[in-house]
């Protein structure tokens, strides 16, 4: 009687087992493409003015109405109320040699709106310091042991890494990586105004070589 309930609960083990990497496979799609529309990501409110007391920064996602703090670490107590700096990436907001700045959070609260994520999506950095903007040049779904996404770069960029499928039930095995470039200056672009010579007056003569403004004589005794 024994070995029949053990040989029952060992079937009813092997069926479940069978059952969950069933449906983990359905939850995982080919091309990790969105499943939910852009109306459909709720991230918490934002409040009403933005406050530095212990957030290192603020997140902005304006397409999508995100505006989340930053704080330092990526503890579980700090993911709960915000996104979190992952430790050795460079500081928000002041020259750091790393120039990678790379913030995670969960992809049920704070970040669920990357999944909507696309090329060209523009998103802003506050800090204390003034407010940077970022312009995301690609997405990239890989595998938690691709550290090097983390890793020092050569120029300034922000890196928002969350887990995927979002629709996944449990510990998601992915990771999703949005990858931001800084945006350029609008000064740098700014086309300069050619400068324009003076006319000469219908009966002046000007020499040719020399200024058409009057130059200042030297004073006697100084040169």
């Amino acid at each position: 009687m024994r070995s029949r309930r053990l040989n029952f609960l060992r079937g009813a083990a092997a069926l479940l087992a069978v059952s969950c990497a069933v449906r983990a496979a359905a939850q995982l799609p080919g091309d990790d493409a969105a499943v939910h529309p852009d109306d459909f990501h709720c991230p918490p409110d934002p409040p009403g003015q933005p406050d530095f007391a212990e957030a290192l920064a603020w997140l902005e996602f304006p397409r999508l109405g995100l505006l989340a703090p930053v704080y330092e670490g990526t503890r579980g107590a700090d993911l709960d109320r915000g996104a979190g700096l992952v430790e050795g990436t460079a500081l928000p907001g002041v020259p750091d040699r790393r120039r990678n700045c790379v913030i995670a959070a969960h992809r049920t609260s704070f970040f669920s709106p990357l999944e909507s994520a696309v090329p060209g999506d523009v998103l802003t950095l506050i800090t204390g310091a003034g407010a940077v903007e970022f312009v995301v040049d690609r997405i990239l779904v890989v595998t938690p042991d691709h550290v090097e996404l983390e890793a020092p770069t050569r120029s300034s960029r922000l890196t928002l890494v969350t887990c995927t499928p979002f629709n996944y039930l449990g510990s998601a095995p992915r990771r999703l990586v949005v990858i931001a470039s800084r945006r350029a200056s609008r000064e740098a672009h700014r086309p300069r105004a050619r400068s324009r010579r003076p006319r000469a007056k219908p009966n002046e003569k000007r020499t040719p070589g020399r200024a058409s403004f009057p130059i200042p004589r030297t004073a006697p005794g100084q040169r």
